[in-house]
């Protein structure tokens, strides 16, 4: 390829400054599933794990769970933690039973880190994992912002990374944002696990405060134009017209903001 389409062709898939007016890019090329399996994982929303025809598992979320909106939810969280940086699995729309579906590639050698709570402190609070305080701190500063109130310690994983050092990525929000509800505080109240796992990540001293007040400020900067590109991904069957819209025009206008310093106060 020649130069100048090559350097043409590298910044039209670079996604555009969080701060600027342009739209951040994503694709939706469906995976079709060959074979399914029960779910074990003993969770409400996960019912299958699929094999893609490109050989990688997912774990399938469908439109028929909770209230309808988990696919859109997922996505939607799944990209917002991109544009911050908070890493994840990666992430397909998928075709099952003739429908499109969210899917979740299933992580491989991962660390069982629920096998016991030995196993659990060995992650969290040990030299393993040094950006365990920055990482937690960030993802609770996003759990709040799109109210998921099912963050637990089981919708982590932990993996291996270079030098023996091991990554945290955050997976699951079937329990936030459109599939709970985008305006509420259920995230907060004391009885959700998102307020039980950060209680318990403070008592060991491995949770950032700064980090979540920074992904907040974070979140304040992120265009509507971004967020249009991302509605723009949806299915026809996950989100209608009006839906996106009401996104859209909340997003940057007094209310969000509102919710961001709201949100800071509470971390």
């Amino acid at each position: 390829m020649p130069a100048d389409k090559n350097k043409a062709a590298t910044k039209a898939v670079q996604p555009k400054s969080k701060t600027t007016s342009g739209a951040y890019q994503v694709t939706l090329f469906p995976i079709e599933i060959i074979e399914v399996y029960p779910s074990n994982q003993e969770t409400a929303d996960l019912k299958t794990i699929g094999k893609g025809a490109n050989s990688k598992h997912y774990a399938i979320k469908t439109i028929y769970e909770n209230n309808g909106m988990i696919p859109a939810s997922e996505l939607f969280c799944y990209h917002l933690c991109r544009l911050l940086n908070i890493p994840t699995p990666d992430f397909d729309h998928v075709e099952h039973q003739n429908e499109i579906a969210f899917g979740s590639v299933w992580e491989g050698g991962v660390e069982d880190h629920l096998a016991s709570e030995a196993s659990l402190m060995a992650i969290i609070s040990g030299d393993e994992f040094p950006e365990a305080r920055e990482f937690f701190g960030k993802v609770y500063g996003l759990d709040l912002f799109i109210n998921n109130d099912d963050r637990h310690f089981g919708n982590y994983i932990f993996r291996e990374s270079f030098n023996n050092s091991k990554i945290g990525l955050a997976f699951d929000f079937s329990r936030a944002w459109m599939a709970n509800d985008p305006h509420g505080n259920h995230c907060l109240h004391p009885d959700s696990n998102t307020h039980a796992c950060n209680q318990a990540l403070r008592s060991l001293g491995t949770f950032d405060h700064l980090a979540a007040i920074n992904i907040l400020d974070e979140i304040s900067k992120i265009h509507v134009d971004d967020i249009s590109s991302i509605l723009e991904q949806m299915h026809d069957t996950w989100m209608t017209d009006t839906q996106k819209k009401m996104i859209t025009d909340w997003w940057g206008g007094q209310e969000f903001h509102d919710r961001i310093n709201r949100m800071k106060g509470a971390v």
